[in-house]
């Protein structure tokens, strides 16, 4: 199975999920500017581990989501 990007990632569960950037800023809880840039311009995000863990966590939980 080939990886995808974080950009990929939100980008499906966008598409699945009929979600615009303000939806996953809200789901995120990021700055609508931050997650903007993960979206558009394929910035990955950062900040302590703790804080990539719950990034990585909410992405999980958001594609088995739109997987059903």
């Amino acid at each position: 199975e080939v990886l995808m990007t974080f950009q990929k990632r939100l980008k499906r569960c966008m598409r699945k999920g009929n979600m615009r950037v303000a939806d996953l800023a809200r789901w995120f809880d990021r700055p609508y500017t931050t997650v903007r840039e993960w979206v558009l311009n394929g910035r990955e995000p950062d900040g302590t581990d703790a804080e990539q863990r719950k990034i990585e966590h909410r992405l999980k939980h958001l594609e088995s989501r739109s997987a059903s």
